[in-house]
């Protein structure tokens, strides 16, 4: 069986952040400062050799919180998109070659939505921010001996909040929060690398009467700068895609069903140049405590992605860990879902594809428990994926290993039910027929539970294989886990 991997999807919304070094802050608006740029560092001269960095501009910070907007507006949709971070200096040509100075920053980008209106819409509070991609390095000066590469600016940081707080209405709502990192700008040179990729954090908050709430958090770090080749100091590296980490950052309240969805997904890192190193994806941490004694019925939806490892001819980059840890009580019915996928390995061209990430539950700890107080229906499911391996026409990364022990528990003295599934992640394809096949990845899923207060109890503990290499070309499949 293969699962397809959701990185290209991934790597769509991540490429909004190069459309984004003006920190913008929103209000019931959208303020896309994408088109602000930093300015340019200075050239290098004779006297100063060097070439100078790349410039940000200060913050900008607007109220989003008039009395107007948050108690009258049924709806508020507040986007923010950061601007670019200016690019460094180019480094003199002379007798010794300047140096190339470094990108500058991306802005940063603020975007909070909230309201309080008694007659909201469907989506009252709607806030995405999108962190602004850091400035290119310069390019070093040719002398004796010639000047160093620089790197890439970081990308600018990207925070997010949603809120509606009414605890009269009757209307169903939901609430949405997206952060997305702004992306690392591109480095030059052996001593270059491209700029790491700007954090991101996103929170929702939804407080209703008697009507359904959904609040909804996404955030996704930014990618890492590409590495390009210097013509006078060689290749750069790829910068990191940055770490997304995120605890009980979604909160709600009512009388109603609860929906509580939390997601957490790495930066990609950045691909390189020639033969330097690609940067590694970004780590995935999706971590929710949450108790709640007035909703029907609570449903929290956990997802960490790790970010996709770099590109690189000789050195592709690792991908990131996933991570999930729930604990959510109530005292009626609870369904609690995790999902943990690691990230892809990089593609090669004259080396092998890097293998996908392999997890390991009782390395990284990942858990999933759910409780009802009042004899309610508890529900608990737990997916673990390896990461994906890297393409190759060489030899193809292998599919991480997935493995899950005793993840999943619960309480009540109603029904119980427990599910645990383990998938091996899909090997890398080989992008000729002359090249060497990766594995399936390997999947182990283990669950003993000992409980004596649900009067019913279902236990699942699935495991399935990851698909080995497809090849291109005339070849032979690899073998799947």
């Amino acid at each position: 069986m293969r699962i397809n991997s959701t990185m290209t999807a991934v790597g769509l919304v991540l490429a909004l952040a190069t459309m984004a070094s003006v920190p913008a802050f929103a209000a019931n608006l959208t303020d896309d400062q994408s088109a602000s740029i930093g300015a340019n560092g200075t050239d290098g001269t004779l006297a100063l050799p060097n070439g100078g960095p790349g410039g940000t501009v200060p913050p900008a910070v607007a109220s989003s919180t008039f009395p107007a907007d948050t108690t009258n507006d049924p709806s508020n949709t507040d986007i923010a998109i950061g601007g670019r971070g200016g690019n460094g200096g180019n480094g003199f040509n002379g007798v010794t070659g300047g140096n190339a100075g470094q990108g500058g920053f991306g802005g940063n980008a603020i975007a909070i939505a909230a309201t309080s209106s008694p007659t909201p819409t469907s989506t009252p509070a709607t806030a995405i921010a999108i962190g602004g991609t850091g400035g290119n390095a310069g390019t070093a000066g040719t002398g004796a001996p010639n000047g160093l590469g620089a790197n890439g600016g970081q990308g600018g940081q990207a925070n997010a909040s949603g809120s509606y707080f009414n605890t009269s209405d009757t209307t169903d709502v939901t609430v949405q929060s997206t952060a997305i990192g702004g992306g690392g700008g591109i480095g030059s040179g052996l001593t270059g690398m491209g700029g790491t990729g700007g954090t991101a954090q996103a929170t929702g908050n939804g407080v209703a009467g008697t009507a359904n709430v959904t609040v909804s958090a996404t955030q996704i770090g930014g990618a890492g700068g590409a590495g390009v080749v210097s013509p006078v100091s060689g290749p750069g590296a790829g910068g990191n895609g940055a770490f997304s980490f995120m605890n009980a950052q979604v909160n709600g309240d009512t009388t109603g069903v609860l929906n509580l969805d939390q997601t957490s997904i790495g930066g990609n890192g950045g691909d390189a140049a020639a033969t330097a190193a690609a940067g590694a994806g970004g780590g995935a941490i999706s971590n929710l405590g949450f108790t709640n004694n007035n909703a029907s019925t609570i449903n929290a939806n956990l997802v960490a992605v790790g970010g996709k490892g770099g590109n690189s001819n000789a050195a592709p980059g690792i991908g990131g860990l996933a991570t999930t840890n729930a604990g959510i009580t109530g005292a009626h019915n609870v369904n609690v879902n995790t999902t943990m996928r690691g990230g892809a390995g990089g593609d090669a061209t004259t080396a092998p594809g890097v293998d996908g990430v392999s997890l390991n539950s009782s390395l990284i700890g990942n858990s999933a428990f759910g409780s009802s107080t009042g004899n309610g229906t508890v529900n608990v499911a737990a997916t673990q994926i390896g990461g994906q391996g890297g393409n190759s026409p060489v030899q193809a990364g292998n599919g991480g290993i997935s493995f899950l022990s005793n993840t999943v528990n619960g309480d009540t003295t109603g029904m119980l039910s427990l599910a645990q599934i383990a998938i091996g992640g899909n090997a890398g394809d080989v992008t000729s027929g002359t090249g060497t096949t990766g594995f399936g990845g390997a999947c182990i899923s283990n669950e003993a539970v000992t409980n004596n207060n649900a009067n019913v109890l279902n236990l699942a503990s699935i495991a399935i294989g990851g698909a080995g290499s497809n090849v291109q070309g005339i070849g032979t499949g690899g073998l799947g886990g």
